[in-house]
């Protein structure tokens, strides 16, 4: 593996010896702080006539996965007319411990892909696109959306969820899934993703099943006590999920539904942000993933099945397939060791990875996720 890593070095510091500030729309930045009003108005104004950016002011900045920032924008009277954006919210891989974490895995060209190809084929709550591209040689991306209502909340481990919010969740994903469910343009439109097999095979050779090794024992204080017991079958039941992937039904997932990743509208509904692991797989994936990390544990013990259920029956409504609850609990089962290994290794991303989440959010995504393999008992 660091033979990969040096190549996406040397290929990073090529790209920054003969960068220069970007022009036109087929140019990337490499920095926030080059990006120019000439620039935007070539991405921003597009064919509204005579509209031009005349100045913009960038926001914090936002460190994680991607390197993340708010553009505020001024027009001239053309494009004040023309109600064009005030704001963007825009995503990157500049730096180069971005591309170690979601290039070489296929992270940046899902989520471009996604947002230019797969997004406006969906009626879901999501962030809408502006412009995005990647270069696929050296992982630099850029990702620019229409920024959300100032008054979106966006969820934390403090966020005041309801079962209507679950429940938003749950038929959001079914919305999604069931929308490319054997149609006869899935490929056609979800033919740039990866498959979820394809994309883990690559996080395994970033050492992956180390990492998550030292996240499980650094967080052993919120695991269950059964589950620490059966400590050596979780790598291996995690790969088994993975293979049983390969031959199951694919459709769009989004495979990474952690709490973090969705966002409360004004008007109280539920939407999904953070694209980078779209790819192809069984619905099972994101549905494991919700029902134990987007609720306390006692909740998902009390509510799981009717969440199970109504997410099932929207599922079915949304032209997928008709599944009983004993199936669907057999996929939770499987599902839950993937999904655990997302926060183990985000307890322990390793010195050339970037930090991806505050402390406590991991810790309580690893209890949530344990808890559920021990109810489920998915290693027994």
């Amino acid at each position: 593996m660091p033979n990969r890593l040096d190549e996406i070095r040397e290929r990073y510091d090529l790209e920054v010896a003969s960068h220069r500030p970007p022009e036109t729309e087929n140019d990337l930045p490499l920095s926030y702080e080059e990006i120019s009003d000439e620039w935007l108005t070539r991405i921003v104004c597009g064919d509204v006539e005579g509209a031009r950016v005349v100045g913009h002011r960038l926001g914090d900045a936002d460190d994680g996965t991607s390197t993340r920032r708010r553009i505020f924008l001024d027009y001239n009277e053309a494009g004040m007319q023309a109600a064009l954006p005030r704001s963007v919210f825009c995503k990157s891989s500049f730096r180069l411990a971005n591309r170690y974490s979601v290039g070489f895995c296929g992270g940046v060209e899902a989520e471009v892909e996604f947002y230019n190809r797969v997004e406006p084929q969906l009626d879901i709550e999501t962030p809408k696109p502006v412009w995005a591209k990647v270069n696929p040689d050296t992982y630099n991306s850029f990702i620019m959306l229409h920024d959300l209502d100032p008054e979106t909340e966006f969820c934390t481990l403090e966020s005041k969820l309801t079962e209507e919010h679950w429940r938003g969740q749950l038929s959001l994903l079914a919305s999604i899934h069931g929308r490319f469910w054997k149609s006869e343009d899935r490929d056609a439109i979800l033919g740039g993703l990866q498959t979820w097999p394809q994309y883990f095979d690559k996080v395994i050779e970033l050492g992956f099943e180390q990492l998550c090794a030292k996240g499980f024992d650094a967080a052993k204080a919120v695991i269950p006590a059964d589950v620490v017991a059966l400590e050596d079958k979780v790598w291996p039941a995690t790969i088994a999920a993975i293979d049983r992937q390969r031959s199951l039904p694919h459709t769009l997932i989004h495979a990474d539904v952690h709490l973090r990743n969705w966002y409360i509208t004004p008007t109280g509904h539920m939407g999904i942000n953070d694209w980078q692991c779209a790819t192809r797989g069984h619905w099972g994936r994101d549905l494991a993933y919700t029902l134990s990390t987007a609720m306390p544990i006692e909740v998902r013990r009390e509510q799981g099945e009717a969440f199970t259920r109504h997410y099932l029956d929207q599922l079915s409504r949304n032209g997928g397939p008709d599944v009983s609850y004993e199936e669907a609990l057999e996929h939770i089962r499987h599902e839950l060791l993937p999904a655990l290994a997302w926060w183990t290794v985000t307890m322990y991303p390793g010195d050339d990875l970037p930090d991806m989440q505050p402390m406590d959010h991991t810790l309580e995504m690893i209890k949530r996720i344990t808890a559920a393999i021990s109810d489920y008992r998915s290693l027994s």
